[in-house]
């Protein structure tokens, strides 16, 4: 089904607009988006031109029709469909990107590897976050890695980009409507192949009750070692862009049982 005047609001994390607000708002952070985001614009030339090659349509039109569908159920009006750019890396790395224009970045990595369900979740993920106005973040992250300057500012960042992340895992499931397909793009993130997930299960009340198990097991793991395990997420929510990768797939379990079947009523005949 396609969401005909969807809005972000109606799926937004309850506290991305807060993380957000806390980071703008701030000298330090405004400083922060802007030093980031002039760096884009110095870089985008040789990096669209050089590391980065436009993908044609004609040279993939299964992703472009993925997409081109995507847009559609999500109600992405826009004349033309976002540009996509390709690079080779063993990665996972879907996301929009902006300088003139606003374009999706992806590794070859992720064509080669996802099938058409999980393609549905990621494309859907990365056109929400030019819905809710993610973009001008995640470009500055793609230059943010290295950086040891402005340190303070890339916390409360990395803090506003993990709600950010969740609202857009909210909106790739509603492009691909496939709890399954979902869960075993995360579940690729953690290690486990989408071969092997689609064997593990198949329907989304499988998907459910796997992802239930596994983060079960992970908490009950955790326990055993609790200084650990804190002092691990602690470095991995101010190390890395996204949040653990467990706290993420609980969240979208959580509002896949919770508010995704009032959405979906909300909307249906749209």
């Amino acid at each position: 089904m396609a969401f005909r005047g969807l809005q972000v609001s109606d799926f937004i994390h309850s506290q991305e607009l807060a993380a957000r607000d806390s980071l703008v708002n701030s000298p330090a952070g405004k400083k922060f988006v802007k030093t980031f985001g002039d760096l884009n614009l110095k870089l985008y030339k040789t990096i669209t031109e050089g590391t980065y090659v436009r993908l044609q349509p004609q040279a993939a039109p299964s992703l472009f029709r993925i997409l081109k569908d995507v847009c559609r159920i999500l109600d992405y009006r826009e004349a033309q469909l976002p540009e996509i750019y390709v690079y080779h890396a063993m990665d996972h790395t879907v996301r929009p990107c902006s300088a003139d224009h606003t374009y999706i970045v992806m590794a070859d990595y992720v064509l080669h590897s996802y099938d058409e369900d999980m393609l549905y979740y990621i494309l859907g993920n990365a056109v929400t976050m030019i819905l809710a106005g993610h973009v001008k973040m995640t470009t500055a992250a793609a230059y943010m890695g290295a950086s040891r300057l402005l340190l303070l500012p890339q916390l409360e960042f990395k803090r506003y980009l993990h709600y950010a992340d969740a609202t857009s895992d909210r909106g790739g499931l509603l492009a691909c409507q496939s709890f399954a397909a979902a869960a075993r793009c995360h579940l690729f993130e953690l290690g486990l192949p989408p071969a092997e997930s689609r064997k593990l299960f198949s329907t989304d009340e499988q998907a459910a009750a796997f992802v239930t198990q596994y983060i079960k097991e992970a908490e009950s793991g955790g326990q055993k070692n609790n200084l650990m395990t804190d002092l691990a997420a602690k470095w991995i929510r101010a190390n890395y862009i996204e949040a653990p990768g467990e706290e993420m797939l609980k969240d979208l379990l959580d509002w896949y049982q919770t508010e995704y079947p009032a959405l979906l009523q909300k909307y249906r005949g749209t």
